[in-house]
């Protein structure tokens, strides 16, 4: 074999070995390529999962905000109308004509009459005319105060009193019965 066959056959065993590390690097390549992308989309669905959960977390805090909002504001409105029904029926009470009126004071005057006897009876001078038997005081509301002799016991009849006691004892009923 001459110089040049020798030469040409090592060249050609060289291309050959150049060749397969070529193969083998490129294969390699891929192998970690595809390593990289199955590890880069397991990362980004990872991420993507989490941000999915968190924009779901976040999403039901404004829905239930807006829902407890909804709820307060709804509780409010409903409070209002509660008291409107209380005002009608104060301005309701106070448009009475004055005969009804007079019924009124003397069902209260019976009534607390029997609690505290031999008690005076109050009322405001703007409705002394309509009880005559009631000593005038300033009251400054429709309705009587009874007060015992010795002025130990006293009873306010009143109507904002009233209204005091109905909207603590009545407030449910009447809300059952405007939102049911």
């Amino acid at each position: 074999m001459s110089m040049e066959t020798l030469l040409k056959a090592i060249e050609e065993e060289g291309r050959k070995e150049i060749e397969e590390i070529r193969k083998s690097c490129e294969s390699e390549i891929r192998e970690i390529r595809k390593k990289y992308e199955e590890e880069a989309k397991k990362v980004s669905g990872e991420i993507l999962n989490r941000a999915g959960a968190e924009s779901r977390l976040i999403k039901e805090r404004i829905i239930s905000h807006a829902k407890m909002k909804a709820k307060d504001m709804t509780d409010e409105r409903k409070h209002d109308l509660i008291e409107e029904v209380f005002e009608k029926a104060e301005k309701n009470i106070l448009g009475l004509s004055d005969s009804e009126k007079k019924k009124i004071l003397e069902k209260l005057s019976k009534e607390s009459g029997n609690e505290i006897k031999n008690a005076k009876i109050f009322v405001d001078r703007k409705y002394s005319r309509l009880l005559p038997e009631a000593e005038i005081a300033d009251i400054n509301d429709f309705g009587i105060i009874l007060k015992s002799v010795d002025g130990k016991e006293m009873i306010v009849n009143t109507l904002r009193e009233r209204m005091v006691q109905i909207k603590n004892t009545k407030r449910h009923k009447i809300a059952r019965v405007l939102f049911s």
